[in-house]
C-alpha cells in the first residue's frame, strides 16, 4: 500500500533508501470465470457452394469460339489476356478486370473476371432433313443480371443502378451509395467506396 504519493512515484516497494510502501500480505492466485463446456457460445459458420476449377490444356494458338455458338471466345488458361477482354466460360460471358490474373484464374474463381451476362447462342441446331425445323422465337440479350435465391440480382458492370439499389456479390448483399459510381465500380473496388455491405445472401447461386 502507498504511504506517500511523492515517494511512491520514485521509489519501489523494495527501496532501501525510503520506506514508501506498506506490506499487506500475499497475493493469492486469481480465478477467472470460464465458459461451461455444456453451454458453449453459439457460432455461425456460413457455407458456400464450392467453386471447382475445370482442368484445361495449355493453349497452342488463339482460343476458339464457345461450343454453344457464343460470339466471345472460350477462356483458356495461360493465354495472354488484356484488361477489357471478354470470354465465355460455362455459358457465361466475363470481362477481364486484371491483366495480371486473367491468364491463370478462371472466371468465377475470384474477382479477376467481371460477370457480364449470359452467353446467347448465335446459330440454331442443325437437324436432319426428315425432321421438321422448329420455330425459334427471337432471342433478346438480357438487360438484368440473374436473380439469386434470396431475390436480389447479382452486380453487373455498367448497369444502370440508383442509390439504394441492392445487389449480390460473392455471397454478400450490398447497397448502392452513389449512382455515379455504382455503375462502374463493383462492391470489391479498391479505388472508390460505392457500395455498403449489408450481410449475407442465403443460398446464393454463383455463376
Amino acid at each position: 500500500e502507498c504511504l506517500n504519493k511523492k515517494t511512491c512515484d520514485s521509489f519501489g516497494p523494495d527501496s532501501e533508501e525510503v520506506v514508501a510502501w506498506k506490506y499487506l500480505g500475499l497475493c493469492k492466485e486469481t480465478q477467472f470465470p470460464t465458459q461451461s463446456p455444456s453451454n458453449p457460445f453459439p457460432t455461425f459458420s456460413p457455407t458456400f457452394s464450392p467453386i471447382v476449377k475445370v482442368p484445361t490444356i495449355a493453349p497452342t494458338g488463339l482460343p476458339t469460339t464457345s461450343p454453344i455458338g457464343c460470339d466471345h471466345p472460350t477462356w483458356v488458361e495461360g493465354f495472354d489476356y488484356d484488361q477489357g477482354d471478354k470470354v465465355s466460360f460455362n455459358d457465361i460471358v466475363y470481362n477481364c478486370r486484371n491483366k495480371k490474373g486473367c491468364d491463370i484464374r478462371s472466371p468465377g474463381e475470384d474477382n479477376t473476371w467481371i460477370f457480364e451476362g449470359l452467353c446467347i447462342p448465335t446459330n440454331p441446331p442443325t437437324l436432319s432433313p426428315s425432321t421438321p425445323l422448329p420455330t425459334f422465337s427471337p432471342t433478346v440479350e438480357p438487360t438484368t443480371s440473374p436473380t439469386t435465391s434470396c431475390g436480389i440480382p447479382l452486380w453487373v458492370n455498367d448497369a444502370d443502378y440508383s442509390k439504394g439499389d441492392e445487389v449480390v456479390w460473392f455471397g454478400g448483399v450490398y447497397e448502392c451509395l452513389n449512382k455515379k459510381t455504382c455503375d462502374s465500380f463493383g462492391p470489391d473496388s479498391e479505388e472508390v467506396v460505392a457500395w455498403k455491405y449489408l450481410g449475407l445472401c442465403k443460398e446464393t447461386q454463383f455463376p
